[in-house]
């Protein structure tokens, strides 16, 4: 049985930014998709994506949303963030 969570985005701290990444995983035929947004203290949109994964575990998906969207931040000159993904990762404060 599912239990329903209502979810809420918290903006990071003043000069900071977040990494919210996230995926779906169709477990009978494998196919993994992934998208990643990037915010700023204010909540603007800084930078994002979606990417169909093909086939791979769920795992390996969830490693491949954060190393993107970390590469993502350096490309847009952000040094400071924290990331947020799925239960695989649980969440974090990255600097530098």
């Amino acid at each position: 049985m599912h239990k329903a969570v209502q979810l809420c985005w918290k903006p990071p701290v003043e000069g900071w930014i977040k990494l919210n990444t996230d995926g779906a995983w169709e477990g009978r035929v494998v196919e993994c998709g992934r998208v990643n947004v990037i915010r700023g203290s204010d909540s603007e949109w800084l930078g994002g994506f979606a990417k169909c994964l093909g086939i791979c575990s769920a795992f390996v998906m969830e490693l491949w949303g954060v190393f993107k969207g970390l590469k993502l931040t350096r490309k847009i000159g952000v040094y400071k963030g924290g990331v947020e993904c799925g239960h695989y990762c649980g969440s974090s404060d990255i600097e530098g």
